[in-house]
């Protein structure tokens, strides 16, 4: 009878987009590792497929936690992890758009479930190393683990006259020069925050703010939607100013969702394809830079919270992450950035965006030194990211970011000046405080591009 075809008896139906698994293995000290893997797929799978690809991506993570020396140098390592598994996925798989490693820990061990390692390597050779080979063989069919290892952030920066608009006309970077496609300058102030969230003094309830900006030109302020924030933080040294402290917590699952084999140049790419393959990356760190940069002045000036260490970390959870394909962040954005551009206007709306840019090449910069790149080489693949991220700006991100690595001054200080040039802020020490993990976590996406330019010149990690 044809009227029974409508009833999906015995049909497995394409509705399953993402699968978990919980992995467990040994590492090669003999420790008993656990963690949570999260498969998102580009396109909906029966359930039969999607529990095939992510037993397949469950399998190849255990043969990645075989492999390490041992259990600390997997712990805090997340991003690195799911960069080296992107890396290492098979032929034949459905595609991914992204996986998430989550609650990394030592089984029967209660110290580690909160504590991470931090995040400097020790010297090459050193016991421990992460990037040497394995000394035992790894199980069959498994090739040496080239492990991707989270470097430190930079302690350098650049003074504020590397982003003066004589060094970079806002022009060079305005929507108007550049298409949403080339740069990405979003910022993504969420719907509204509940008391819960936000501390309620220090908020205007006449919802008026001491700028004379009507509250209703900006866009409000409040969590994400689920799954866009970042998971438990885990320690990691970044140089900052006098009023915050050495020592900040950053998100271990990948804010750089978007990484797909899409993105991934082939091992042996010249930097020319190098920089046009992971310049969407570069990109959305830009994306998030600018996101953190308005949110701070939400926080500051137009709801006026005081920030101390608990609204710090606030701040550092609600950076969201990237639902869109890798490079499409500012238009999965665009109605935001649109009442922005409204609120704040052209002028200081470019400001922030070259700003943004310069310290995204930065932070890049100094990650390919971090992962072991030559002086020349590493800036012979950064100028070529940025000529494909940045193309209107004609060189000028690229050069700014080279100069502001050669002046070796402190980084969460001078970005808090530059920011506090553009908003015209009396005080920099909140913005300081502000900036600090925001610059930590998109401290960690560059150094996933620049473990990805080093792998795809064909350089073992």
């Amino acid at each position: 009878m044809v009227g029974m075809g409508f009833w999906p008896f015995g049909r497995d139906l394409a509705e399953v987009e993402s699968a978990s698994r919980v992995v467990t293995a040994q590492t090669r000290d003999n420790r008993r590792v656990r963690a949570k893997l999260t498969v998102h797929f580009r396109d909906a799978l029966t359930q039969a497929a999607a529990d095939e690809a992510a037993d397949r991506c469950a399998h190849l993570a255990e043969l990645l936690f075989h492999e390490v020396p041992g259990h600390e140098d997997l712990l805090g390592n997340e991003q690195s992890i799911v960069a080296t598994l992107t890396m290492r996925l098979p032929i034949g798989l459905p595609p991914i758009r992204n996986m998430d490693l989550a609650a990394l820990h030592v089984v029967g061990d209660l110290s580690t479930n909160v504590r991470r390692r931090a995040s400097t390597l020790p010297p090459p050779g050193a016991a421990g190393d992460i990037r040497l080979p394995a000394t035992a063989p790894p199980p069959s069919g498994v090739t040496p683990y080239p492990p991707s290892a989270t470097y430190a952030p930079p302690s350098v920066s650049y003074p504020p006259s590397a982003l003066s608009p004589s060094v970079i006309p806002p022009s060079a970077l305005s929507p108007s020069v550049i298409p949403p496609s080339n740069l990405s300058p979003s910022v993504i102030p969420p719907s509204n925050v509940s008391p819960s969230v936000v501390p309620s003094s220090g908020i205007p309830s006449s919802g008026i703010p001491s700028s004379g900006i009507p509250s209703s030109g900006i866009p409000p302020f409040g969590p994400q939607q689920p799954g866009s924030i970042p998971g438990p933080p885990s320690s990691v040294g970044l140089r900052s100013g006098p009023a915050s402290v050495s020592q900040r917590r950053r998100s271990v699952s990948s804010s750089m969702r978007a990484v797909t084999a899409s993105v991934v140049p082939p091992k042996g790419a010249t930097t020319t394809e190098i920089g046009a393959s992971l310049s969407p990356l570069l990109r959305d760190a830009t994306t998030r830079l600018l996101l953190g940069f308005l949110r701070t002045h939400d926080l500051l000036t137009i709801r006026q919270v005081p920030l101390d260490e608990a609204t710090t970390e606030l701040l550092a959870q609600l950076l969201p992450v990237s639902e869109a394909p890798a490079g499409e962040f500012e238009a999965s954005r665009a109605q935001e950035v649109t009442r922005w551009q409204g609120a704040l206007g052209s002028l200081v709306m470019d400001a922030l965006r070259a700003e943004a840019a310069t310290l995204a090449a930065l932070l890049t910069r100094t990650a390919l030194a971090e992962v072991g790149l030559l002086p020349n080489l590493a800036q012979e693949v950064l100028e070529a990211l940025c000529q494909a991220a940045f193309p209107a700006a004609e060189g000028r991100i690229g050069a700014a970011a080279s100069v502001a690595l050669a002046t070796e001054q402190e980084l969460t200080c001078e970005a808090a000046h530059s920011m506090a040039r553009i908003l015209d802020y009396p005080d920099v020490t909140p913005l300081e405080t502000a900036l600090t993990p925001l610059l930590t976590s998109v401290a960690s996406d560059a150094t996933v591009i620049a473990q990805m330019a080093k792998l795809s010149l064909g350089l073992s990690m």
